[in-house]
């Protein structure tokens, strides 16, 4: 089991890790908590950004050519809450569902599932242990040795300050 506590400094784009290789699984599971540091307004930024990332993995060694990952975006106007992604990348093409909305210091599970040519998704809170299924991703990955991807501020903007989100996988 893995969980960690991470830091994305203020001008970065990563949070400081090491490489941890990934073994083929039909099945991630993930904890997360995004804290009120990664909410930030429009004007707090000097660029666009992208969909930031939480936690994932590739399939194979290059994360741009196959990967499923968690990612979020703060809502502009509601503060403290945040859109939540499933982020995938399949042949070299990108592609991004927003699921979701959920607010800082609460604990989220997803579970991403292999399976009938594609990837099923569910998640819920973790204290009060409703999940909800997100639904069904036309995406047909081959489960195979690759990399646990790690947090990162997206877009051409960096971190407009310290954010610190924790994530676990199970």
């Amino acid at each position: 089991m893995f969980q960690k506590w991470f830091t994305i400094k203020k001008g970065r784009h990563f949070s400081l890790h090491g490489v941890m290789p990934q073994w083929p699984n039909k099945e991630l599971v993930y904890e997360f908590m995004l804290t009120e540091d990664c909410w930030y307004g429009r004007n707090d930024l000097n660029k666009t950004t992208g969909v930031n990332k939480i936690i994932g993995r590739s399939m194979g060694l290059n994360p741009k050519k196959n990967s499923v990952r968690v990612g979020w975006q703060p809502v502009f106007n509601k503060k403290l809450e945040f859109y939540l992604y499933i982020y995938i990348h399949e042949n070299g093409r990108k592609y991004q569902y927003d699921v979701a909305r959920i607010k800082a210091d609460i604990r989220y599970v997803v579970r991403f599932r292999f399976a009938d040519g594609g990837i099923y998704v569910d998640m819920g809170e973790i204290d009060n242990r409703v999940y909800i299924d997100i639904g069904f991703y036309d995406h047909n990955f081959k489960p195979k040795v690759g990399w646990k991807l790690f947090p990162y501020f997206g877009g051409e903007s960096h971190a407009p300050w310290d954010m610190q989100l924790f994530a676990k996988k199970n």
